[in-house]
């Protein structure tokens, strides 16, 4: 699970963005938006398949949550309509009293139309069925 090759099936896509994301700290570089929101998918998806969702659950809402700080900043020119979902996805990062499941979700899905993926519904779908599949 190098991250080499043809991305194209999950593990190795999953590896290859474990690698960029690693380089990114070794050098200290920034990654875009699309690269953290994935990360933070696949993570919550690993999780969720091996049982670990509550315990990841908060971990990945505080490091979405400071990568966002981030983003919000210093990359808004990155991102799909960010004006309309903003408001949203701020009510969201302040939020108290629900689950860390259901913040991380909600936080996730808000951030979703800014990403500007073809696959959007598809990803919207993955992290329904996640909650579902806990709650």
């Amino acid at each position: 699970m190098q991250g080499h090759g043809s991305s194209v099936d999950y593990n190795t896509s999953f590896a290859a963005l474990l690698g960029t994301h690693i380089r990114a700290i070794e050098r200290e570089d920034t990654l875009a938006p699309s690269q953290i929101f994935e990360l933070a998918l696949k993570a919550i998806q690993v999780a969720s398949k091996t049982n670990n969702i509550r315990v990841v659950a908060k971990y990945a809402f505080d490091w979405i949550k400071e990568k966002w700080n981030f983003i919000s900043q210093q990359q808004r020119f990155l991102l799909k309509g960010i004006k309309i979902h903003e408001q949203i996805i701020n009510q969201i990062l302040v939020a108290e009293g629900d689950s860390w499941l259901n913040k991380v979700i909600d936080l996730l899905q808000a951030i979703l139309p800014t990403m500007d993926f073809q696959n959007e519904h598809q990803l919207g779908q993955i992290l329904n069925e996640i909650r579902r599949s806990k709650c």
